[in-house]
């Protein structure tokens, strides 16, 4: 082959190759995040506001601070009431009525909750002070189980959930320390068995002991 021909092919490759490169399709940039709308913030807002709502009312909660309640109800039809003019005010007037809401069910937490965390505490402890995780192992594990998801229950701030997850402690706690309490004492009251039987057979052997002396001293 002759040198200009090898020279021609040799810069049909090269523009090839630079046609490629120019015709290459560009990467496809990534998709934004989308942006969240008024709309949507307010539909949230909302959302929020109903679902503490309906913690108060199914677990009947209302009645712990009746005023928050209704000062919640309040702001949440102000809310309803700018929905469609205003999103701004909407989403303030929700979040004011969730506050309201939260404050509800906090102080209910107070009054109910929290008496029956501590009543729960009060009944381990004195299964604990009888043994009960030895002496009666199956319910108090059950009550450390029940202890357990009432824990978990009101950090959520989930009202009927620990609130019956602490009752339901306390009674396995309870029903632990009556149990180990009854086997302590029978295991007691088998061991002064023991221990009277033990010092009636010493007696006895004392009197065998006493009779043959004065036996021998007979025989003397």
């Amino acid at each position: 082959m002759k040198r200009s021909t090898r020279y021609v092919l040799f810069a049909v490759a090269v523009l090839l190759a630079l046609m490629a490169c120019a015709t290459a399709p560009e990467p496809e940039p990534e998709p934004l995040p989308p942006v969240e709308t008024d709309t949507e913030l307010v539909q949230a807002q909302r959302e929020q506001a109903e679902l503490l709502r309906r913690q108060i009312v199914d677990a009947d909660l209302a009645q712990y601070a009746p005023q928050e309640f209704d000062r919640g109800d309040e702001q949440f039809a102000l809310g309803e009431a700018q929905r469609e003019l205003d999103a701004d005010q909407a989403i303030q007037h929700y979040r004011d009525a969730s506050a309201s809401y939260r404050r509800v069910i906090d102080r209910a937490f107070e009054e109910v909750v929290d008496v029956a965390r501590s009543d729960a505490q009060s009944a381990r402890s004195r299964a604990d002070e009888v043994r009960a995780r030895r002496g009666a192992p199956q319910p108090y594990e059950q009550g450390e189980t029940r202890y357990a998801s009432a824990e978990s229950a009101r950090e959520q701030r989930d009202f009927t959930p620990s609130l019956e997850g602490y009752r339901g402690a306390r009674e396995s706690f309870d029903e632990a320390y009556e149990v180990a309490s009854e086997r302590r004492d029978r295991a007691r009251e088998a061991m002064d068995s023991a221990d009277r039987a033990i010092a009636r057979t010493e007696d006895s052997a004392q009197d065998l002991e006493d009779e043959l002396d004065d036996e021998l001293e007979d025989e003397e």
